[in-house]
């Protein structure tokens, strides 16, 4: 028994050594190739911009930098570039930002603003967990960040130690190459994708600026009809939607405050940023049910955290001409959205323009 005991331990070694040198060479991002194909046109140009929208699809798909741009203050002359992926929440769009802000060959000098989603920790499915987007970025560091803010999750305590369990099997598959070593192949092997690619298209958008709305990207798909009698559907959505927020409505106005992990890892990111001289706003998103994220809006300075939740204070996020399905906009509706994003932001970027940009001040006040 012993014997094999210790036979199963070396093993065991040599398979995680066998993975960790495959791993090497292998960037950050590797299995996630939407934010692979935004890096790459990104990282060469990167001193171009000075502003990043950062997250999931309520970034993707909502924030149209064309908008924000002209919409910025004359003191803070924006230049911005959406990272946001389909389907990048929490926690791997953290560690998304994490890994980008300690990337040497990256020049982020010029950034001083990011704007990022800010949401409950994700729920992982048996079947997801089987998935590359599962499994690369479950580092030792990531496991210790998803399980601290597993308490915070919506659920009973059995919901919760099934997803911590989930992220457990993440990780053992992140540490052994479980289910990767194809993909990590097919990395290799790819070569790099053309910028008029069809991909690439789809995910740098119209203008490469990283932005594509819903409606642009399915007037094209093969799954238009279908996906367009489904918008039809969700149009009654727009009213659960409504009740969805006033039926937790205390839970915003009146959270429990004493102790949030969510707004703990919140505080680190922002922390990180600021190191580099960066100002990172977090953003809860509307029309997507996020109530664990409400008292971070009461935890984190209010320099760094804002909502924009409530149907009664923001109509349009719930007229259904502005819908596109029941948690995204419409091309309408994301120009509505980007809109009262930056009229809610732009006190906010005037004083951090006036703070990084003092040239653009002196020669305003000469006007």
């Amino acid at each position: 028994m012993v014997k094999l005991a210790a036979k199963t331990v070396l093993l065991a070694l040599i398979l995680w050594g066998i993975a960790y040198v495959v791993r090497q060479p292998l960037p950050f991002y590797w299995g996630n190739s939407s934010f692979q194909r935004k890096y790459e046109y990104f990282k060469p140009r990167a001193n171009e911009y000075n502003v990043l929208l950062f997250g999931s699809s309520v970034i993707y798909r909502h924030i149209n930098p064309v908008l924000f741009d002209r919409r910025c203050p004359s003191s803070f002359p924006c230049h911005s570039f959406n990272f946001g992926v389909q389907a990048m929440s929490n926690p791997e769009s953290h560690f998304m930002l994490e890994q980008l802000l300690a990337d040497a060959t990256v020049d982020l000098s010029s950034v001083k603003f990011i704007l990022m989603d800010l949401g409950q920790l994700e729920d992982l499915t048996e079947e997801n967990v089987k998935s590359v987007r599962a499994k690369y970025w479950v580092t030792p560091h990531m496991l210790q960040v998803s399980y601290s803010i597993l308490p915070d999750q919506t659920g009973d305590r059995f919901s919760r130690l099934q997803n911590g369990w989930r992220y457990a099997k993440a990780h053992i598959g992140y540490q052994f190459n479980l289910g990767l070593y194809p993909s990590i192949a097919d990395w290799h092997r790819n070569e790099k994708e053309e910028l008029d690619s069809a991909l690439f298209r789809k995910d740098l958008g119209r203008n490469l600026d990283g932005f594509l709305s819903l409606t642009h990207d399915y007037r094209f798909s093969w799954r238009a009809e279908e996906y367009l009698q489904e918008r039809d559907d969700q149009r009654l959505v727009s009213i659960y939607n409504t009740s969805d927020f006033l039926d937790c409505e205390d839970d915003y106005r009146h959270p429990d405050t004493q102790k949030d992990h969510l707004a703990e890892e919140a505080m680190r990111l922002i922390n990180l940023c600021k190191e580099q001289g960066i100002h990172l706003m977090f953003m809860v998103p509307p029309r997507i049910p996020t109530h664990r994220s409400y008292p971070a809006v009461h935890l984190l300075p209010k320099e760094h955290i804002m909502a924009m939740v409530d149907p009664r204070e923001y109509p349009q996020f719930w007229e259904p001409d502005n819908l596109f399905d029941r948690g995204h906009f419409s091309l309408a509706g994301s120009r509505e959205y980007t809109i009262a994003l930056m009229k809610e932001l732009r006190p906010l970027l005037d004083s951090l323009g006036q703070a990084n940009f003092p040239e653009m001040e002196a020669a305003r006040a000469t006007e």
